[in-house]
């Protein structure tokens, strides 16, 4: 009976462990797609005002010119990041300090796990 729980908790450690990993993979990739957005939306920006003539023609070639201009530098100036709280961006760059803290709480925890098997064997002796 002891040995299921010792499994059961082994797998419930590993499983969170692993979770631990995949979460911000996840978070990150979404991220990154998020500021590819951002960016994909300065190119359309520039890419349809220039397609408008010079001298706009009509009140609203004048207004869609400005207000393409706007949302241009509206873009570039507040481009879409996701963010903890705002103290660091999620991206790709923080999985190194995620990944060195789950790994050292997987060392951690194997430590915990080895020594409550110690523990285990010497009570059923």
């Amino acid at each position: 009976m002891g040995d299921d729980f010792s499994i059961v908790n082994s797998t419930q450690n590993m499983s969170y462990i692993i979770l631990s990993m995949i979460l911000p993979l996840l978070l990150a990739h979404v991220s990154s797609g998020v500021e590819c957005e951002g960016k994909k939306l300065i190119r359309i920006c520039l890419a349809c005002s220039n397609k408008l003539s010079i001298i706009p023609k009509t009140y609203e070639d004048e207004l869609l010119s400005k207000c393409l201009s706007v949302l241009c530098h509206q873009a570039e100036i507040r481009m879409p990041q996701i963010s903890a709280s705002g103290f660091f961006n999620i991206d790709y760059k923080m999985l190194g300090m995620i990944m060195g803290t789950v790994t050292s709480t997987m060392v951690i925890l194997l430590q915990f796990m080895q020594s409550d098997r110690k523990v285990i064997c010497e009570h059923l002796r």
